[in-house]
């Protein structure tokens, strides 16, 4: 086997780019964790305010590299046009800008923006699912974690 019928059989796409930037960011959140999520020493009292954020991100890595596994050989559909790729960094820069905006103005109006732009910039255009969803998400999160988990949001 040469190396060009290698570089031949593996030509990720979109899902294989998704899964990769998935698992690195899952295992980048893993890493901050212990630095970003403050827990006051009070014992050994289990669960706490990291148990479900790294529970998540460690689940979302291990579903991330079986994904890239398990479909090393399949074949994908290609990265795609420019028209999509677009979409897709408008997600990416709101949630940039989302997350710095949250020291300014907290988690919750952060977390209502980046789910409606990433609504409509995933095409989706029905009124419940563009304005209904996105706010239920966020209250649901910004009030579990907050006074269910008692984590310090912004």
């Amino acid at each position: 086997m040469t190396a060009r019928s290698v570089v031949k059989r593996f030509q990720p796409g979109m899902p294989a780019l998704t899964s990769i930037l998935l698992l690195v960011g899952a295992l980048a959140g893993l890493y901050v964790a212990d630095t970003q999520i403050q827990v006051f020493g009070f014992g050994n009292q289990w669960p706490d305010a990291r148990t479900v954020p790294m529970a998540v991100l460690g689940l979302l890595a291990v579903a991330a590299a079986l994904r890239l596994v398990l479909n090393l050989n399949s074949a994908e559909m290609p990265v795609g046009p420019a028209r999509s790729q677009v979409r897709v960094a408008i997600v990416v820069l709101s949630s940039a800008a989302a997350l710095w905006s949250m020291t300014y103005f907290g988690f919750l109006p952060g977390a209502v923006f980046v789910a409606f732009v990433s609504t409509l910039a995933l095409g989706e255009r029905r009124p419940v699912f563009v304005i209904g969803l996105p706010l239920v998400v966020a209250f649901a999160v910004y009030y579990g974690g907050r006074y269910g988990l008692n984590v310090p949001l912004p």
